[in-house]
């Protein structure tokens, strides 16, 4: 507890907003313990790139009232895979939040489906599933959720999508706002 402590105090910025803690190897029970903290509450933009977080800390954040003040949440280049998609998409806690990054976090076409089911995400303006294995049927899903209805900007990178998943894009009824 004492490490996080120490990396919070290094990782956040002086109005207390912004936390950076990427590539500090947090991993779960770090993210576990940060979740806990009361320190969170204040904190508006969450980054957590490269630190060897599961499901199971992802789960813990998106469980934690301490998080209810994240607008921006920076998951990159951790294994979360679907369940930690899951895990987000079923969190009132993260209702306020108009930024994602799931970019190489081993989210599918599963994940996705979960997150166009959310009934709280309905604020995201940023969401970014690069480096992901879609597919043309994860890309369907997003393009026809009204999840992301506010969306402004898609960030798929290395991301196979095909001609099906490109003219679902460009037809989507729910994504009329990207630029």
């Amino acid at each position: 507890e004492l490490r996080i402590r120490l990396l919070m105090k290094k990782g956040l910025s002086e109005d207390g907003k912004n936390l950076k803690l990427n590539g500090q190897q947090l991993d779960d029970k770090g993210l576990k313990t940060l979740a806990r903290s009361e320190a969170l509450t204040g904190v508006e933009h969450l980054s957590l790139r490269n630190n060897r977080i599961t499901y199971a800390g992802v789960a813990a954040l998106a469980e934690s009232g301490n998080a209810q003040n994240l607008k921006s949440l920076n998951l990159m280049d951790n294994e979360i895979g679907n369940k930690g998609a899951v895990a987000l998409s079923e969190s009132a806690n993260l209702a306020q939040l108009t930024s994602l990054n799931l970019e190489g976090t081993g989210v599918t076409a599963i994940g996705l489906l979960a997150l166009g089911r959310s009934q709280h995400l309905h604020q995201l303006e940023e969401l970014n599933v690069s480096r992901n294995e879609l597919t043309e049927k994860g890309i369907e899903y997003l393009a026809g959720s009204s999840a992301f209805a506010n969306l402004k900007r898609l960030h798929a990178w290395d991301v196979f999508m095909g001609d099906a998943g490109f003219q679902a894009i460009a037809l989507s009824n729910c994504l009329g706002r990207l630029e």
